[in-house]
Order: C-alpha cells, then sequence, then structure tokens
C-alpha cells in the first residue's frame, strides 16, 4: 500500500478519520513497526495530500487527513469489454484503476459464457475493494466507472451516446492497423475475447465509427491485450479537471 485511500464518509468535519478495516491492520502491522508517522493519502473523488498517524490501539487508528494537491491527470481513455474470464477481471480492475481508465462498459460478446456476467467478479463489493487495491497502488483518487451492460448492441449504443467525442477504436488481430501511441486525446478502446470478435460484431463496431487496429504478431489473452493497448494510450494524460 503505497497511498492510504479514503473516502468523504470516513472523514469527520475536523479532517480526522478512524480506520478499523484492513488499511488500520496495515498501518498497526507496518507502519507503526517502521515509525512512519506521516503518509500519503487521497480522497475518492478528491484530491491528495496526507494523513497523519495520530492513534494507533486494538479498537482502530486515527488519522488527521489535508488533501491540498489535485487529483492525478485523467487519461482520457475507457473500455468497451467483453468480459474477461472471472479470476481474469478480479484481477483486472485493480490495474485498470491504476492506469488512470475512466469508464468501462463490460458487455457479453459471442466469445464469451453468459455466465460470466452473474460471477462475483461483477459483485458491486468486489469491484469497489479491487479498485481500491489499485488507487492505493499508485495514488489514483478517481476510479473507472464500471458498468454492465448484457447486449453488447446495447453497450455500443451507450458508448456512441456518451463518448461522442472520442477516437473509437476496434482491438482485433484480423486488422493491418498497429495501435499507435496516444497524445493525451480521448479514446475509447474495444477489447473482445480471447476469441476475438464475431464477424457481425465488427460490423457493428465499424458502423459505429470504431476503426481497426491490432497489438502485434501475438495473440494475447484479453486480460493482456487490455494492459497493452492502455500502456500504448495512457502515457501523456490529460490536464486534471
Amino acid at each position: 500500500m503505497n497511498w492510504l485511500i479514503l473516502e468523504a464518509n470516513e472523514l469527520e468535519a475536523d479532517g480526522r478519520a478512524r480506520l478499523t478495516d484492513e488499511r488500520a491492520d496495515h498501518v498497526r502491522r507496518v507502519w507503526t513497526i517502521r515509525k512512519v508517522t506521516q503518509v500519503r493519502a487521497g480522497l475518492v473523488g478528491g484530491g491528495r495530500g496526507w494523513a497523519h498517524v495520530e492513534e494507533v490501539g486494538a479498537a482502530g487508528v486515527v488519522l488527521r487527513c489535508e488533501f491540498p494537491e489535485p487529483p492525478l491527470p485523467r487519461s482520457g481513455v475507457s473500455l468497451l469489454l467483453a468480459m474477461p474470464r472471472p479470476k481474469a477481471a478480479k484481477r483486472l480492475w485493480a490495474q485498470l484503476a491504476e492506469l488512470g481508465v475512466e469508464r468501462v462498459w463490460v458487455t457479453l460478446a459471442e466469445g464469451v459464457e453468459a455466465s460470466y456476467l452473474d460471477s462475483h467478479a461483477l459483485d458491486p463489493g468486489v469491484i469497489r475493494r479491487r479498485l481500491r487495491e489499485g488507487m492505493a497502488q499508485c495514488g489514483e483518487t478517481r476510479p473507472p466507472v464500471i458498468e454492465v451492460i448484457r447486449r453488447f448492441e446495447e453497450a455500443v449504443r451507450r458508448v456512441g451516446e456518451e463518448r461522442p467525442e472520442a477516437e473509437k477504436l476496434v482491438v482485433d488481430p484480423t486488422f493491418n492497423e498497429l495501435l499507435r501511441e496516444g497524445k493525451g486525446q480521448p479514446r475509447v478502446l474495444a477489447i473482445g475475447p480471447e476469441r476475438g470478435w464475431s464477424v457481425e460484431e465488427l460490423a457493428r463496431l465499424r458502423a459505429e465509427r470504431f476503426c481497426g487496429v491490432h497489438l502485434g504478431p501475438r495473440i494475447l489473452r484479453a486480460e493482456t491485450a487490455c494492459l497493452v493497448a492502455l500502456g500504448r494510450c495512457v502515457g501523456a494524460g490529460r490536464p486534471s479537471a
């Protein structure tokens, strides 16, 4: 845990917070032993700053928090994501937070088992916990919004409505153009299942002005493809807003 991430409802009017969960355990097990009294902290949906350790006890820890710094720059990148295997999805949520993804529309595809959308990986509590792990790694305070839309056609339509200004790219090994590095512009990446998007799905995406790109000669796992594609897009970032 590099950063302590707190939510607004955990703060008292004077900026203090009392923690009793796994974060308090970390303070007792790691920070107290190392005699750390001040750590980097962020407020979900807000700024970044410091948490000063004032009290450590069996009942929890008391921190005095301040968040004078702005959030990290926005990446401008969102995902239209065919639901990965549930175990992979659980890992992926934290990684998407680390990379600064802004929004994720999770949907079915022809190469995805319908039962995946009923898995524990999409439980709101699981998603929230995994996102916070990623945020604590990198100091992100604005986690991606993850929305499940079962019907592929509806998900594609929503992308067009909610990100009309973004460059839209569908990633699939059948295309000839290599995904180029981003320059901070808004982008939506459509990442399909490991079997790839179907012919019909690719046609639907092209009809919605998605341009086809690939990631190289290797066929990647879905979660690996996400990380490779995002690595080429999020480096520049955009000014905080």
